[in-house]
């Protein structure tokens, strides 16, 4: 089974696969362009003039609680959003009156965003696991 031809099969899978993992990583870097480029699970009732909310699963890296902002990382990207006045913060239990005091780094959230000029801006946050 070690024939050149083998080898070279093995090899040609190997490089595709990190090709494709690589175009990935580069996709989920550049984030979504427009609504087309959104899967369906991303797009919700519009809430800002470009028209789209987008979501982010993750983990809290940091919170800036003077500046309201709050950085999630996920698996292939990391986002600072800003957590205005209106955002609502939803805790594990489904208690809607949270505070962004209430979140810790290393709970695990999602956050529903739009983009409101060049700023993020935070809809909805639900800690969906606490590190506490």
């Amino acid at each position: 089974m070690n024939s050149p031809r083998w080898d070279w099969l093995v090899m040609a899978t190997v490089l595709a696969a990190a090709g494709v993992l690589l175009v990935i990583a580069a996709l989920a870097e550049c984030g979504p362009q427009s609504s087309a480029d959104l899967a369906p699970a991303q797009v919700g009732q519009p809430s800002s003039a470009t028209g789209q909310e987008i979501l982010i699963d993750g983990t809290i890296s940091a919170i800036d609680t003077s500046a309201r902002t709050l950085t999630v990382r996920s698996p292939f990207l990391s986002k600072t959003v800003t957590v205005g006045p209106d955002a609502q913060i939803i805790a594990i239990d489904g208690e809607t009156s949270g505070r962004l005091s209430d979140l810790k780094v290393g709970d695990s959230v999602e956050v529903t965003y739009h983009k409101q000029g060049e700023a993020l801006v935070a809809d909805e946050i639900t800690r969906k696991e606490s590190k506490r």
